[in-house]
């Protein structure tokens, strides 16, 4: 009889009967994910997109932990956060390239907005 709980035996179950969840074998996975992705995009979405005209897509298999992106989610927040009171305070800050920096593709200032031209009447 195991003495683990009954979430750590889910957790060895998700990854298979022979490998125990570890770092390791958590790495592992996120690592052949990553490869699979990889060749998705090379073997099917690469020629689709050629034989298409269009942009490549990049395939992405998301194996990273719950926990990882909820991480993740929290201190793109934080920053985003840190940068609005920056900017309340009177100090420049460059949002875009946080954006950037965050992973946020196609990131670009804001316009300013232009006031209307006035018009003569007759």
């Amino acid at each position: 009889m195991s003495s683990q709980p009954v979430s750590q035996g889910y957790r060895n179950n998700r990854v298979g009967p022979v490998l125990r969840a570890s770092p390791i074998t958590e790495a592992v996975v996120e690592a052949q994910a990553r490869g699979l992705s990889d060749a998705f995009t090379a073997q099917v979405a690469k020629p689709r997109a050629q034989y298409l005209g269009a942009p490549l897509t990049r395939v992405r298999i998301d194996a990273e932990p719950e926990a990882d992106r909820k991480a993740t989610a929290e201190a793109s927040k934080a920053e985003a956060e840190a940068v609005q009171a920056w900017r309340d305070a009177g100090v420049t800050v460059d949002a875009v390239a946080h954006a950037v920096a965050a992973g946020m593709k196609g990131a670009t200032a804001a316009k300013p907005a232009t006031p209307p031209t006035p018009t003569a009447t007759p």
